[in-house]
């Protein structure tokens, strides 16, 4: 059994699947959008760059089976970005519902409103 597939969408996009123990899953899907309109719960520093964190309801995707759902930003001086959303499942999604999930939480982020 392969632990990691990697998923192309609409064009630019991935989606890595990662196989844990116990039949649990982490789905890391690419999302671009300017902005970062969540209150970061958590950074990490690289320098004048920043990871940016935070958690979203779970039920929000509206898919059995998500344990939870992570949001990551980078900030630079001047500017801040969505870049991904991981997704960790309490089980192994086949190939359609990757794609699902995908477009919801992609949906998710692009339709929110910068607050700042």
């Amino acid at each position: 059994m392969t632990l990691v597939e990697e998923y192309w969408f609409d064009e630019h996009y991935r989606v890595y699947k990662i196989r844990l123990r116990e039949g649990k899953t982490v789905l890391s899907i690419d999302v671009y959008r300017e902005g970062y309109p969540l209150q970061p719960e958590d950074t990490m520093s690289l320098g004048q760059a920043s990871l940016l964190y935070s958690h979203l309801d779970p039920g929000k995707l509206g898919v059995p089976g998500v344990e939870k759902v992570e949001v990551v930003g980078l900030e630079v001086p001047g500017r801040r970005e969505t870049i991904s959303v991981r997704v960790y499942l309490d089980r192994d999604p086949g190939p359609g519902e990757v794609e699902e999930i995908y477009r919801r939480a992609r949906r998710i982020v692009e339709g929110w409103v910068d607050d700042r």
